[in-house]
C-alpha cells in the first residue's frame, strides 16, 4: 500500500473506480436541511456506530 486506499487500487471484482467514485461523492454530501450525509445515516440505520467501535 502507498497511502490508504486508492480509487485505481479497488479490487477487480468492483465496478470502474469512476462508477465507485462518483457514488461515493453522491452519498458524502450533506443534502440541504440535514445535518449529516446519505451515507452516515444508512450506517447507523445498519447499526455501525464508528470505525474503531465494537
Amino acid at each position: 500500500m502507498k497511502t490508504g486506499c486508492q480509487w485505481r487500487a479497488l479490487p477487480k471484482d468492483y465496478p470502474d473506480y469512476r462508477s465507485v467514485h462518483h457514488y461515493f461523492r453522491i452519498w458524502s454530501e450533506v443534502p440541504d436541511g440535514r445535518d449529516e450525509t446519505t451515507l452516515a445515516r444508512v450506517l447507523k440505520k445498519i447499526g455501525r456506530t464508528g470505525a474503531y467501535k465494537k
